[in-house]
């Protein structure tokens, strides 16, 4: 999350200096910098990985490396290497689906969540977190201490077990 933005290395350092090991488990020293950890995850969890543009993206390239990987012109062994070298393939390859999956990947395309006509569905592994914080001695799951705590995991259950329904338009 630092490197695209959305936190500062100020605000990892106070969360850092706020965990301790108790009984070989790490806490967090707070319940206001616990609650700043779940809301920072869940930025990443639902809203970068289940950004509607980040899963067309997502559904695209996954689409073109299969088909490059079934055509032998990508190896699982060419996965490994970096990411701009796999991409040249993929923009490289002899076949007009992939070329035309890579190039449909772009930041102008217009997507609209829709239950009812989709293009793309992807229901997500469920992430939830609920971190311990230790308060006078005592170690607690932040949700008991913190409404909103448990608001923020009943929200990424939901949308977990929803998914997300995305029609290209």
């Amino acid at each position: 999350m630092y490197h695209y933005g959305f936190i500062s290395k100020d605000e990892i350092k106070t969360f850092l200096s706020n965990l301790s090991v108790v009984e070989g488990e790490i806490v967090v020293n707070s319940v206001e910098i616990s609650e700043w950890f779940v809301d920072v995850y869940y930025k990443e969890v639902i809203g970068f990985f289940m950004n509607p543009l980040n899963i067309y993206a997502y559904d695209r390239l996954s689409k073109a490396l299969e088909i490059a990987i079934r055509l032998h012109e990508i190896t699982l062994e060419d996965l490994l290497k970096e990411d701009e070298y796999v991409y040249s393939l993929l923009r490289n390859s002899s076949s007009e689906e992939v070329i035309n999956l890579i190039e449909s990947i772009n930041s102008q395309v217009r997507l609209i969540e829709n239950k009812d006509k989709y293009d793309i569905f992807q229901k997500n592994k469920i992430r939830l977190i609920d971190p311990t914080i230790n308060i006078g001695g005592k170690r607690y799951k932040t949700s008991e201490k913190s409404s909103f705590v448990k608001i923020l995991n009943e929200k990424a259950l939901k949308k977990s077990e929803e998914g997300i329904f995305i029609k290209i338009g």
